[in-house]
C-alpha cells in the first residue's frame, strides 16, 4: 500500500496557515520531513517545525506532514505519540480511500510494537476484512494473536499466509516457519513446533531458527539436543539476546545456578529493557515483589536469585 500524494489534494481539511516562511526553507523541511531516507529524530523535528511553528505548507501535502510525523515517532519507538497522530489522520480520510488502509496498517504495526495486542488484531481485522491477500498484515495479525494468547488463531492465520503463497508460486521463508513454530508451541503442540522448525532450517541454518528449536526442546525435556541447538544459535550469533535465555534455563536444569544467573544477566544486557520487563513480570508471577521497570533493579535481582535457588521454572 503505497502513498498516493495527489490523495491529499481531495481529502477535505485545509489549514490556513500563515505562508510566513520563504517558500525555499518550507520546501526544505518538506523534503527532509517526507524523505524515506530521513532519519527518525530528523523527521520529527523538520514534520514539527512545519506544524508547530505554523509555516506555509501548501494544503495538498498538510496531511502527509502529519502521517511522516507519525513515521518518526513509529522511528523512535513513541508509539503512543503515534498511534494518536494515526487516529487523527483516519478521522479526516474517507474509510473507503486507499490512503486509509495505509494508516490503519501503520497503526496497527504500532499498537503491535508497543504491545498492545488487543487493538492491533481490531486494526488487523479491519483491514483484513476489505483486503484478505494482504500478506503482511495477516502476518502482523497472526504475531498479535500469539501474544495475545491466542495462539489457534495466529496458526489459523500462518496457515493461510502459506496457502496464499503457495498458490502465487512463491517460496515459503524460513522466518514464516518459525513464526508457525513460536505459534504451535505456545498451543503445546510441540512436535508440531519441532517440525516447522526442522523446516525452516532447511532452507537456511540461523541463529533464531536454531534458538527457537532448542527453546521447544527445552520445554519438551529433551534437554541434551536443547544444549546442542543453543550451542549452534550462540556460535551463529554471540549476541542473540534469547539464545541466552534459552541456555539460562538449561543451566537451571543442570543445577548451576550460579552459572544460570549470569547468563540471564546476559540476556538482559542484550535483550535491553524488553527483555528485562520480560523476567520481571515472570519473576512476579512466580510470586515475587518485582515490578515491570524495564530496568535491571535490586528488586530483580533479589527476586533472581531467590527463583534460582528455589529451582523455578520457566522465567519467561
Amino acid at each position: 500500500m503505497c502513498v498516493n500524494r495527489n490523495f491529499w489534494l481531495v481529502v477535505g481539511l485545509v489549514w490556513l496557515l500563515p505562508l510566513t516562511a520563504a517558500a525555499d526553507e518550507v520546501q526544505q523541511q518538506l523534503n527532509v520531513c517526507t524523505a524515506d531516507a530521513t532519519a527518525p529524530g530528523v523527521r520529527v523535528a523538520a514534520c514539527g517545525w512545519l506544524i508547530d511553528q505554523k509555516k506555509g505548507v501548501p494544503p495538498d501535502r498538510q496531511l502527509a506532514v502529519y502521517f511522516n510525523l507519525a513515521r518518526g515517532h513509529d522511528g523512535l519507538g513513541e508509539y503512543d505519540r503515534a498511534t494518536r497522530i494515526y487516529a487523527f489522520l483516519l478521522e479526516h480520510i474517507p474509510p473507503e480511500a486507499r490512503e486509509h488502509a495505509l494508516v490503519r496498517a501503520r497503526r496497527g504495526d504500532s499498537y503491535r510494537l508497543q504491545g498492545d495486542w488487543a487493538r492491533a488484531i481490531a486494526d488487523y481485522d479491519w483491514l483484513l476484512e476489505r483486503h484478505p491477500n494482504e500478506l503482511q498484515v495477516r502476518g502482523n495479525r497472526a504475531i498479535s494473536y500469539a501474544q495475545n494468547g491466542q495462539p489457534a488463531r495466529a496458526i489459523a492465520d500462518y496457515d493461510e499466509v502459506m496457502r496464499q503463497l503457495r498458490e502465487a508460486g512463491r517460496e515459503i521463508g524460513d522466518n514464516v516457519y518459525l513464526l508457525r513454530a513460536d505459534a504451535y508451541g505456545r498451543n503445546g503442540e510441540l512436535d508440531k513446533a519441532i517440525a516447522d522448525c526442522d523446516r525452516a532450517l532447511a532452507i537456511r541454518a540461523s541463529s533464531p531458527g536454531y534458538n527457537q528449536r532448542a527453546w521447544t526442546y527445552y520445554r519438551a525435556g529433551r534437554h541434551a539436543q536443547a544444549v546442542s541447538d543453543v550451542e549452534q544459535a550462540l556460535a551463529l550469533d554471540p549476541l542473540n539476546a534469547h539464545a541466552a535465555g534459552t541456555l539460562a534455563h538449561l543451566l537451571v536444569v543442570r543445577g548451576q545456578a550460579g552459572q544460570a544467573k549470569l547468563m540471564f544477566e546476559r540476556a538482559m544486557l542484550l535483550g535491553g529493557t524488553a527483555k528485562i520487563k520480560q523476567y520481571q513480570t515472570a519473576l512476579s508471577g512466580h510470586g515475587y515483589k518485582v515490578d515491570p521497570t524495564g530496568r535491571y533493579d535490586p528488586p530483580t535481582n533479589k527476586a533472581l536469585i531467590a527463583c534460582l535457588e528455589a529451582g523455578c521454572g520457566l522465567v519467561e
